[in-house]
């Protein structure tokens, strides 16, 4: 969506608060919201000092990506 619009951004924060800016109305805040819960996960485990995960978080954030990659190909076409 970001290289459609002519952006070209590699921080997932950054890709996170433009398609806020940008897409909430058309992603959904929730949607937003697990999108941004996943990268903070995802920074927390590779850089964080305290950081377990489980089966069930590993499905959720699958679910989660899946549902993500649904919406923005929605959006897309």
């Amino acid at each position: 969506m970001l290289y459609k619009d002519g952006i070209q951004e590699k921080s997932h924060y950054a890709v996170f608060i433009y398609l806020k800016d940008k897409y909430s109305n058309k992603i959904g805040k929730e949607l937003l919201f697990e999108f941004n819960n996943a990268r903070e996960q995802r920074h927390e485990g590779l850089y964080g000092l305290e950081s377990e995960f489980n089966k069930d978080d590993a499905e959720h954030i699958v679910n989660v990506a899946e549902s993500f990659y649904k919406k923005i190909n929605e959006i897309l076409k």
